[in-house]
């Protein structure tokens, strides 16, 4: 959320700022201009947004990684980084800027920390599930050991009994 509201408070700064005599913009070029030049953080928000809803659900019932959610949230991950990389204007008269100032200007557009969160999300997930697993493993290996343990008191009483029966003789 913070990345999206310093992303649209300086392009409204910079709307603001902008010099009216050459260029007017109207309320909907400022809503397309702000919406274009934060879609990145815009996406993030989304993103978090389902994480957060996957992760609210995860704690009624047992959750897999192919839930709806996360799924689409995966599947955001990839955009998200796209237009972090790949749009390369900075600000929303990225013509009108020298190219000192977008050199200069790195708090704008900083890296997604959603995907940071994704990741540690994807991360945990696995390593739980593993963790359970392994845990079910033991728990199943334990299980087959007391039951051979109690075939083998059964064999040893047999056999007890039989030397016994046959010593009677």
């Amino acid at each position: 959320m913070y990345q999206l509201q310093n992303s649209i408070s300086s392009c409204i700064t910079e709307i603001k700022g902008a010099d009216t005599t050459t260029t007017t913009t109207t309320g909907t070029e400022a809503i397309q201009l702000i919406f274009t030049d934060s879609f990145c953080e815009l996406i993030g928000v989304i993103i978090s947004s389902l994480l957060a809803y996957f992760l609210a659900l995860s704690t009624t019932k047992p959750m897999e990684l192919d839930h709806w959610s996360y799924m689409i949230s995966s599947g955001l991950v990839p955009i998200c980084l796209s237009f972090f990389f790949h749009v390369k204007s900075v600000g929303c008269y990225s013509d009108d800027i020298d190219t000192e100032k977008v050199e200069g200007d790195d708090k704008r557009h900083q890296f997604p920390a959603v995907v940071i969160y994704h990741t540690i999300v994807t991360l945990a997930f696995y390593f739980m599930k593993n963790g359970i697993k392994q845990c079910e493993d033991h728990v199943k290996l334990c299980t087959q050991s007391i039951e051979d343990f109690e075939r083998m008191d059964k064999k040893i009483e047999q056999k007890k009994k039989l030397r016994n029966a046959s010593k009677k003789k």
